[in-house]
């Protein structure tokens, strides 16, 4: 293998090669079917912590998080009713989990690490997203199928966030999800200004959770700027290394929701 030192200096060479965006991507889901079509090998890996001797195991981790640890998704079952859940199920359930059975505190810490894996997953930085680090006590709501006129959007969390000056802040993030699919006409816009009477826009975050893009949905997205798109797979791999982060025990129910929307999901993306 190349030293660092070499392979920075391939990195800032200037290749006499016109730019290629189509062949990038295509490249990266070769990376991506080589990847999930050797999951079960890699997984068995991490468990037996069984890498060469010049490997790190802690680039899987960054990856796919700690598969030691008995609370990761992968090493549940998933549920197996001889049917996939529906969309308002799957939201419905996860929902159901990140209220943690009336628990305030954990509640808190599980959203604020789902909303750190929506961020992250959809690789945007953290920075100056929202966060849950300073909610106003008992104003953190998690709604599932929460009405908009006669629509019904997927998953909504809202809180007031204490501010510096003793005011609070409304903050809002919406979530909708699809399986399989297509964003139906009008949808995104008619939840963005429901979001817009609700709260300031410096203070909502609006997310599109999606199996798989297809070219209707990137039509949709183009009419509606402010969506940030995500693949189920990498915000349930996102999940699992926000969750590991926190101090508490792990939830095997929860456990056993996450690997059930991952087996959910396309073969196709991660």
């Amino acid at each position: 293998m190349s030293k660092t030192s070499e392979l920075l200096k391939l990195a800032n060479h200037h290749w006499p090669i016109p730019w290629n965006k189509e062949a990038v991507q295509n490249t990266y889901r070769r990376i991506e079917r080589s990847m999930l079509l050797h999951m079960p090998a890699l997984i068995s890996a991490a468990r037996a912590g069984n890498w060469l001797p010049d490997y790190s195991a802690a680039a899987f981790m960054q990856l796919w998080g700690n598969l030691t640890d008995h609370g990761h998704a992968f090493n549940a079952p998933s549920i197996n009713w001889g049917f996939n859940l529906t969309e308002p199920q799957c939201t419905k359930a996860l929902a159901h989990f990140l209220c943690a059975d009336g628990n305030a505190e954990l509640s808190r810490v599980r959203c604020a690490a789902f909303v750190r894996a929506l961020y992250r997953a959809a690789g945007i930085s953290t920075g100056n997203c929202l966060k849950l680090e300073k909610v106003e006590p008992g104003s953190l709501k998690v709604e599932a199928e929460r009405a908009v006129g006669k629509k019904r959007i997927d998953l909504a969390l809202e809180w007031k966030e204490e501010a510096t000056n003793g005011e609070s802040d409304q903050r809002l993030i919406l979530i909708e999800g699809k399986f399989n699919h297509h964003v139906t006409k009008s949808q995104l816009s008619i939840y963005r200004q429901f979001a817009n009477r609700h709260v300031k826009s410096s203070a909502r975050a609006l997310f599109l959770v999606i199996d798989r893009m297809t070219s209707h949905t990137a039509r949709m997205l183009n009419y509606n700027r402010e969506w940030i798109p995500l693949t189920w797979r990498a915000l349930i791999r996102r999940l699992e290394i926000e969750m590991a982060s926190l101090e508490v025990p792990p939830d095997h129910d929860f456990a056993r929701l996450r690997k059930t929307i991952w087996e959910m999901c396309t073969n196709q993306s991660i």
